[in-house]
């Protein structure tokens, strides 16, 4: 099971399988087929697209590792989320797709009043901190604001808030933060990122690492409660 189907089996637990979009080509009037973003979730007016991006095969070393988070993060993920948002507003009522459950909607971007964009990855150890350390880019072209998450951080992202409500508010919020303090929350793990969120502090107050504190406090109350299958054999795939 590659990167994608995890992403796929994961999103489907936490948001449900009939918000939850996985195969998603579609073909419009007098066009050849396209395919939108590797996976979609669609709640209600919030819509949240993904690109995954896996590393395998072939030698590695930090040049190459270099390369190809360029090449494939910074260029081929990025265009195919502004690819995805150019299609969502040209062929309207054309994309046609099945949910996880296998029922067919005609995707209604016009409805959608919080969209979300994430690129999450999976790359090699000798990947340059610089790189690992990189949580958004900004496209001038359509696409706007990008979150980069790797797939470990994705996880413990989804285990730590759980609930649909809670991850899309955190996204909105870690969008707003990493605006506001590029420099000093590239620099910090994600995990003091989650922690400023469940603090309850605004976004703009500088990010540091002293908000890990309230991720502790937060694992020790979940201590008694179990995850799903899905998210242990994730994180045993990723870890």
């Amino acid at each position: 099971m590659n990167l994608e189907e995890l992403i796929a089996q994961l999103n489907a637990n936490i948001f449900l399988k009939e918000f939850s979009f996985s195969k998603n080509n579609f073909t419009p009037k007098g066009s050849s087929e396209l395919e939108l973003a590797d996976h979609v979730i669609w709640l209600d007016d919030l819509m949240i697209v993904y690109q995954i991006k896996e590393r395998t095969g072939g030698k590695s070393s930090v040049n190459s590792e270099k390369i190809w988070f360029e090449k494939k993060i910074l260029q081929k993920a990025k265009n195919q989320i502004r690819d995805t948002l150019l299609y969502f507003k040209k062929y309207e009522d054309e994309i046609i797709i099945p949910n996880q459950r296998g029922h067919i909607f005609n995707m209604k971007f016009n409805q959608i009043k919080s969209f979300i964009k994430i690129i999450i990855h999976l790359s090699n150890k000798q990947l340059p901190e610089y790189y690992k350390n990189k949580k958004y880019y900004i496209s001038s072209q359509e696409a706007g604001f990008i979150h980069i998450v790797s797939g470990n951080d994705y996880l413990n992202i989804c285990k730590t808030l759980l609930t649909p409500t809670e991850i899309s508010d955190y996204f909105i919020y870690r969008q707003d933060l990493l605006i506001k303090h590029t420099h000093n929350a590239e620099k910090l793990p994600e995990a003091a990122i989650v922690g400023q969120f469940l603090s309850g502090e605004d976004a703009s107050f500088p990010p540091s690492k002293n908000f890990l504190e309230y991720l502790y406090r937060l694992k020790k109350d979940k201590d008694n409660f179990s995850i799903s299958g899905i998210l242990e054999n994730f994180y045993k795939r990723i870890k």
